[in-house]
């Protein structure tokens, strides 16, 4: 289920998400911790620019749907900044949103995921203040850890 408005979590035995509270009956472990990125269409001049996030202030932003965590990461790192981002695309379709970036809509939030290449058409800005990283985890309920359920957890652990 890719939904954010979900909050009947006891119908999954597995939930992978950001680090959070949401699931106390869970157990968990970390998948991964990755850095957040901003980025642009790879002609943007403010490609090679070194930048505030302040500076950004009057640009358009593409983000992932309002109750996702990167759109709660954009919204929180513009206010700590002074602003609110003007959000001219907002979709829950990942692949849709990098269309937009590549496209030259906007700027765009992107995880910068360990050994995976970026699109050709975009590039990450440098923004001396926003240093954002987030964490990954695999939440379980532990009487479900059995059968098929205890076979994929234990792929995804050795897998790491």
């Amino acid at each position: 289920v890719f939904d954010f408005d979900e909050t009947n979590f006891e119908n999954y035995d597995i939930i992978i998400d950001e680090r959070c509270d949401k699931y106390p009956e869970y157990e968990k472990f970390d998948l991964y911790t990755t850095k957040i990125r901003l980025c642009v269409y790879k002609n943007s001049p403010l490609c090679g620019e070194k930048l505030t996030l302040k500076q950004l202030s009057n640009h358009p932003f593409v983000s992932i749907g309002e109750n996702s965590s990167m759109q709660k990461i954009l919204i929180n790192a513009c206010k700590d900044a002074g602003f609110t981002p003007n959000i001219v695309v907002q979709s829950n379709d990942i692949s849709c949103n990098r269309k937009f970036v590549d496209a030259g809509i906007g700027i765009g939030l992107s995880r910068e995921y360990p050994n995976s290449e970026k699109s050709e058409n975009v590039e990450y800005l440098n923004v001396t203040d926003f240093n954002k990283t987030q964490t990954i985890c695999c939440y379980f309920r532990k009487e479900s850890v059995f059968g098929n359920v205890e076979h994929f957890l234990n792929f995804i652990r050795h897998s790491l």
